[in-house]
């Protein structure tokens, strides 16, 4: 193809790299077929190859998980306190910091203004500075079709409880802290008005933390052995965890589900 001049513009850099690396392995094969020329080309083709392979890899577009949710950032190097602003709904720096979890575990608590390269797969959520806040208050009436939308939406397979259609239950793998990989059921009971209000908390089978009732801070605080799900069978707790910050977010059933993940994560 050629420009209005009737110039052939120069590749862009992905196609540089993908030639230059066809090349580079063409000298590689040359040099194995010729070992008297294996000093002259080899070294060099390797050196090219990993060269191109790095500048390739730079140019392809990465996914990273925060809370819960997949992004495809546009900057591979950011720092903490970016991530927060652009994929965290709304979230103050001011109180928050962000963590690592997957593959490494790293706090950036402190140094949210230290530029990260960040890499394809690396899961990060979003930490309150203070303690989460849980209530004893009773549990509300619920709605909701809208919840089991988003949930089937995200992957998972809820029922409703035939008498009380509002209460939601699904099978659900803990996918970060001390319980990661464990197999449990999480029960929900939605508000009539959701998503203007989110759930309050959650109902857990079997039960993994210790009765405490009452207020506190998660995980201990706020654990009854209220059993709403008792028609489907199992032991069940409720965990009182207010969304504090729901009016920051986006106010959706993957929002919700990401401070579920958060509650898991910091067990």
């Amino acid at each position: 193809m050629t420009n209005h001049n009737g110039e052939t513009p120069p590749p862009d850099p992905e196609t540089r790299a993908l030639r230059e690396i066809e090349a580079a392995k063409a000298d590689i094969r040359e040099a194995r077929e010729h070992p008297e020329r294996a000093p002259e080309l080899e070294g060099d083709a390797v050196h090219r190859l990993t060269q191109a392979e790095e500048e390739l890899e730079r140019r392809r577009p990465i996914h990273i998980w925060v809370d819960g949710e997949e992004y495809e950032p546009k900057h591979r190097e950011m720092t903490p306190d970016q991530i927060i602003r652009e994929f965290g709904g709304g979230i103050s720096v001011a109180t928050s910091y962000l963590k690592e979890i997957a593959p490494l575990e790293i706090s950036f608590q402190g140094n949210g203004n230290v530029p990260i390269e960040l890499r394809n797969g690396e899961k990060f959520m979003i930490l309150s500075l203070g303690p989460a806040p849980v209530s004893d208050a009773g549990v509300p009436r619920v709605g909701a079709q809208a919840f089991v939308a988003g949930l089937v939406a995200l992957g998972f397979a809820p029922q409703q409880i035939e008498k009380s259609p509002d209460r939601v239950f699904f099978d659900y793998e803990v996918p970060a802290g001390s319980r990661v990989g464990a197999k449990v059921r999480i029960g929900i009971m939605i508000p009539p008005d959701f998503p203007m209000t989110p759930p309050s908390g959650v109902f857990v089978s079997p039960r993994i933390l210790p009765i405490s009732g009452g207020g506190g801070v998660h995980p201990t605080g706020g654990v009854h052995a209220w059993n709403h799900f008792d028609s489907v069978g199992g032991e069940w707790e409720y965990w009182s965890r207010p969304f504090s910050q729901w009016n920051l977010s986006r106010r959706t059933v993957a929002a919700y589900m990401a401070h579920v993940f958060k509650l898991w994560a910091t067990l």
